[in-house]
Parts: C-alpha cells; structure tokens; sequence
C-alpha cells in the first residue's frame, strides 16, 4: 500500500499577482478598520477584503437555454467586485459612484455611499446561508457601521467578525468601542471586554457563544453566561444538534477540552476535537510526553507513539462506534471500540459502513496489500487503493480497486469481478 497523495489544501502553490493583491488588500483592510494596534493582536479577528480594482464586466443580456432570468436593476457604472448568494439567486455588486466613495447595490437595490466598504467580497460574509439576508462593514467619517439589509447600525470605532447564524435569523458581531470590545447580537449590544475573538452561532442560531479578553484571561461567554478564565481558549464548538458545547483551554502550560461547562484531563496538546454526528459522544486527540491518546466521552484510551487519523472522522455516522489508526513501535494498527487488531507494515484510516456495524481498512502485509473487512483479511493484491474503499449503502457489501501484475481489478466483497478487469 502506498501512502495516498497529499490533500491539496496544504500542497504549496508558488504566488501570483491575484494572491499578492489580495493579501495587500487584506493588510489594508486590518489598517482601517480600527483594530489595528503597535503591537500584535492578541486573538485571530476575522479579516474583511478591500475590494479588488478590477472591473467586473456586465451579464450577458441574454440567459443561456433553460436558465431563468429576471431583471434586477441597473448595473452600476464601476463596479470593483462582486458576491453571489450561496444559493446563487442574489447577488451584492460594489460600485463607486464618485470618486472617494464607495455604495453597495443589493439585487439592483443601491445603498448610500460611504468612504469604504468591506465584506462584498466572499458570499459566506455578505449574504446568509438562505440568500435572504445582506451584511457589509462600511466606514462613515471616522467610524465604522454595519449594513444589514440596508438598515445602518450603531457607529463604533471599529468592526469585524460578521456572522450570520446558519438559519439567518440572527446576526453578530464584535465592535470597538475606545479601549474596550463588545458584541453586537441583533442590534443588542452585549457586555464590553478588552477585546472578543471568534463568535460561534449554534444550528438553530437560539445560542451563541464568543471568546473574550478580561484582564489577562480568555473566557467564553455562552447566551451572555460567562464561563471561567483560561490563559487561552480555541476552537468553540457546538454539537450537531445544537444541545451541548466544547471548547480547548491553555491553563498554565497545559490544554484540556471543557465540554458542558466540565474540565477535562490536562494534557501537553489536544487536537482534533469533534462530536459525533447526534451529538452525544465527543473525542479528541492528546498528547503526554511522549504519548498519544484518543480520549473519547472522559475516558483516556491506550497510549501509542502516534495516531495516524488525520482526514477522517473518528466515529460511525451513528456515533455509536470509535475507530482510528495508531502506531507502536514501527508496527501500524488499527483500533475499533478500544479492541487492537493485528500489527501491519502500515494501515489506512478506517471506514465505517453507513449503519456503522461495519469497518474496514487497507493494510500492508509485507509487501502486499490486503483489505480488512470486520477484522479478516482478504486476498493480497500489490496494491490496493485506499481512496476507493467503499461500503454499499445498505452496509452489505463492500468494494475497492486493486492491481496485481499491473492489472487493475474491482473487488466485491474479497471477490474479483472478471467483467470490470483491465489493464
């Protein structure tokens, strides 16, 4: 088995002229919107673009066959960019109407001008999920606002960290006000902090919660109800189903996972934090020391020198079930509900069958590959790939490619299907 091919999101890509544009734009963006300080920024803010210079050529007057049309309004004369509604039926153009000014245009309807506008950039900042609903940061004088479906909001002294609940009911954001920072919950400004980091809506956007800054700790306040301080928090979260929440703290040098409001162990490093698909089991990865863990619901599994789960969901879709990769020595195996299978030369992450009654994985056994359906082998190929590891949608059968004398085969169930052999 061969080690698959690196995830393109972290393949290097050499830069180009686009990439260095809209970095400076990003750079410029920071420098007015009045978050930026002498020193550096003590909590990631979310970052809204400048606009790009680059003119955005009007639609074609016709649609092509089978595509409904209709007509909006005008199209501004200048316009500098564009963003398309998730759903692609809105879409927001920024125009400047004269020169020092900037307007935005939502489904043909202008907006007033202002000195600069920010966050017509990318859909997910101006549009809510359904498409119904528009937000961009404008600055008026000296002070920043934000639009939401075409109603000014308060002036502050800066602005960022727009977010739409996923219904798009609700709306948040983080404002600077002097020296202090608050957030903005459906035009109700919440209490002030010495500065607010990232804002997290649960599914149904009935919760919210955000990281912020008092005195020297981070804290992360939930529906308004603070929690305690850590020297750091990362990574808030809510469950699937919008009922329970988790978040990682640095307490000394040490991190834990603090799930419903309840510490967790301390470890030197905890990675990978994630609920299972209904939302009543969470696990995460660990280290101490030397030592790597899983710690799935409170409890610590075995130690192993590495996990090896990197792309791949911990749990069954039903979350009744635990599976990852693990090394010991320079043996690879795979754990499943806490039980060891056998030690392999290396092994793929495991994958779960729909109902989650099933595992398999891909294994190498010498200089072979064997595929491990429900912890038995299969027949050895020279090389079986891993990426096309399947279960049928009812769990019953499973299926991989697989290449033995450079000849490539489909396997069904450990079995070869003549007809789908080529070379």
């Amino acid at each position: 088995m061969r080690q698959s091919k690196e995830s393109p999101l972290f393949q290097s890509r050499s830069p180009d002229r686009r990439l260095n544009i809209l970095l400076g734009a990003i750079a410029a963006s920071i420098a007015v919107a009045g978050f930026s300080g002498s020193g550096p920024s003590k909590s990631p803010d979310a970052l809204a673009a400048q606009p790009s210079t680059q003119p955005v050529p009007p639609p074609s007057p016709e649609a092509p066959s089978g595509v409904q049309s209709r007509e909006l309004g005008p199209w501004p004369v200048d316009i500098r960019t564009k963003a398309l509604s998730v759903d692609r039926r809105h879409v927001a153009l920024l125009a400047v109407p004269a020169p020092g000014k900037m307007a935005v245009s939502v489904d043909g309807q202008q907006g007033p001008a202002y000195d600069l506008v920010m966050g017509v950039m990318f859909s997910r900042e101006t549009f809510s999920r359904d498409g119904k609903r528009s937000a961009y940061v404008a600055m008026k004088g000296r002070n920043w606002l934000v639009v939401v479906d075409g109603h000014e909001g308060p002036a502050y002294d800066g602005v960022h960290g727009v977010t739409f609940s996923l219904n798009g009911k609700h709306l948040a954001y983080a404002a600077k006000r002097g020296r202090t920072q608050l957030v903005v919950l459906d035009g109700q400004e919440g209490p002030a902090y010495d500065e607010i980091g990232s804002i997290t809506f649960n599914v149904d956007g009935k919760s919210v919660a955000y990281t912020a800054l008092k005195g020297e700790k981070w804290l992360v306040v939930v529906d308004g109800q603070e929690g305690p301080g850590y020297d750091r928090t990362v990574n808030v979260m809510f469950s699937p189903d919008g009922k329970r929440m988790a978040y990682s703290a640095m307490k000394g040098r040490n991190w834990l996972v603090v799930v419903d409001g309840q510490e967790g162990s301390a470890y030197d490093i905890v990675l990978r934090v994630m609920f299972s698909s209904d939302g009543k089991r969470l696990a995460y990865f660990a280290t101490r020391g030397r030592s790597q863990f899983v710690v799935a619901d409170g409890q610590e599994g075995p130690a192993y020198d590495g996990i090896l789960l990197l792309f791949s969901s911990l749990s069954s879709p039903d979350g009744k079930r635990l599976a990852y990769a693990a090394t010991k020595g320079r043996d690879h195996i795979v754990v499943v509900d806490g039980h060891e299978g056998p030690a392999y030369f290396r092994t793929s992450s495991p994958v779960f069958s729909h109902d989650g009654k099933r595992v398999a994985y891909i294994a190498q056994k010498g200089r072979k590959d064997v595929a491990v359906v429900d912890g038995v082998e299969g027949p050895e190929y020279d090389r079986i790939n891993e990426d096309a590891l399947a279960f049928s949608p009812d769990g019953t059968h499973v299926a991989y490619t697989a290449k033995n004398h450079n000849v490539a085969e489909i396997v069904a169930n450990n079995k070869i299907d003549s007809l789908l052999r080529r070379r």
